[in-house]
């Protein structure tokens, strides 16, 4: 393909920036992939690849930085429904970007990357996430995951006494 550039917009939330990522970036995403199938490659100069996810766009910009930054990547493209329960490498790169993160925007990268199948992103991203609960007490979850509580105090009592071993698994787990 002699073009480089493929212009993206998301047409979901109101913003509607338009994104331009190299070709070759764009491989990483399935979705792209395909779009861009659809197109004779002299439409392409022209054309703006409408997608429709709800995030801001400041979510997509950071997938279109990370798809920049791994360019020169092989381009996975996996079912969606395999799992690979091997933990990612991150790069210095990759702890930098997520590390920069509050976990909306992560949520949200999370999203686009599920939305448009870019699987290694989708990985690093729950990764990523999973180190963030992990350890964590309930209320301490729910605040980074922005989780309502919808128990009444009395129905989390309730639960605590139901599951009395699964709280005193976690306490001796803490104790140790």
């Amino acid at each position: 393909m002699t073009l480089t550039i493929l212009k993206v917009q998301n047409t979901a939330n109101g913003q509607g920036k338009v994104f331009e990522v190299e070709c070759l970036a764009a491989e990483h995403s399935a979705v792209l992939h395909t779009l861009v199938g659809d197109f004779a490659e002299d439409q392409l100069e022209d054309a703006i690849i409408p997608i429709q996810i709800d995030i801001s766009d400041d979510g997509l910009a950071s997938v279109m930085q990370w798809m920049h930054e791994h360019k020169h990547d092989t381009k996975v493209r996996e079912p969606s429904g395999s799992t690979e329960d091997q933990a990612v490498d991150l790069t210095a790169w990759d702890r930098q970007f997520f590390g920069a993160m509050e976990s909306p925007m992560l949520f949200e990268v999370l999203v686009a990357a599920n939305y448009l199948e870019i699987m290694p992103l989708l990985r690093q991203g729950c990764q990523v996430a999973a180190g963030m609960i992990c350890g964590k007490s309930t209320v301490e979850i729910r605040g980074i995951l922005n989780i309502e509580n919808d128990f009444t105090p009395e129905e989390e009592e309730a639960v605590r006494k139901e599951k009395t071993w699964l709280y005193m698994t976690a306490l001796a787990d803490d104790a140790r």
